[in-house]
């Protein structure tokens, strides 16, 4: 449904599931939003706090939102909403946008979110027909493809955490007697200097689909992995004289509490398509 006229004059299009799930009313009340935010990305969302909902829909949404926010830093109340105000500039965007069913979803949140796009959201009817039994959601397969842009940066920040701990510890034992007050610090710098690499590589063109020039992103990335390693080496040193534990028990600590500060930093900053 087109917004102001014909396409070339039109504001955007709204999109509207054909499952009987959506009132005329909220169609029309996206409409208006739309054309007074022509330059933003409207959402109609569900209250999920209803006992009425089907548990299916209710545990879903809610798990997704909360992913959305953790991960992502965006607070979306309904993010598999099929009732969505698109302004014109987007639909681009939005055709290139990977993704099939509900990961598409999903993904044109992200992307929103990387282009700095201000999301809209408004309150809609939840309706649910025959207890949703025309639902094609599979808890399990969506769920995963839903989360596999979280999925994809678990699995390569699992696999350079690997390396990093392998490198480290090997590191540790080179330079222990040599340089005892430092070889903490020097051992952090040097392993995560081998992985800086690895990681922008992956997480630039497998994670975030970054399609920004390179030597900007890669000062950033760089600029994130010497605080992060500073962070990390100093951490790290406090904790072993605090605790006595094992330089690579009190690494394993402080970089998975800084893994989710990395990734907000990463989705946000480095990664983010200017």
């Amino acid at each position: 449904m087109l917004v102001g006229g014909g396409y070339e004059d039109t504001i955007g299009l709204i999109q509207c599931d054909c499952d009987g799930q959506h009132h005329i009313e909220d169609v029309n009340k996206c409409a208006e939003l739309l054309r007074k935010n022509p330059d933003k990305f409207i959402l109609g969302v569900r209250d999920f706090s209803d006992k009425n909902i089907p548990f299916r829909s209710r545990f879903g949404n809610r798990c997704t939102s909360w992913v959305f926010k953790l991960f992502c830093g965006m607070d979306i109340k309904d993010t598999q909403t099929g009732l969505k105000g698109i302004p014109k500039l987007f639909i681009p965007t939005l055709i290139e946008t990977p993704g099939e069913r509900f990961e598409y979803a999903s993904s044109v949140l992200i992307e929103m979110k990387k282009q700095g796009v201000e999301i809209v959201q408004f309150p809609i009817k939840t309706i649910y027909i025959n207890g949703n039994e025309t639902s094609h959601f599979n808890p399990i397969v969506d769920s995963i493809r839903i989360y596999s842009f979280i999925l994809r940066y678990l699995m390569s920040s699992l696999s350079a955490f690997i390396l990093d701990v392998v490198l480290y510890s090997f590191l540790i034992r080179v330079f222990k007697n040599a340089f005892p007050e430092y070889y903490i610090i020097i051992s952090t710098y040097l392993s995560r200097a081998v992985l800086c690499t690895y990681v922008f590589v992956v997480n630039k063109k497998a994670v975030f689909h970054n399609k920004g020039k390179i030597f900007p992103v890669a000062v950033r990335f760089l600029s994130l992995c010497i605080v992060q390693a500073t962070f990390s080496g100093f951490l790290i040193r406090f904790l072993v004289g605090f605790t006595g534990l094992g330089e690579v028990v009190c690494k394993i600590i402080i970089d998975t509490i800084l893994f989710f500060a990395s990734f907000q930093i990463q989705s946000r900053w480095v990664f983010k398509d200017k």
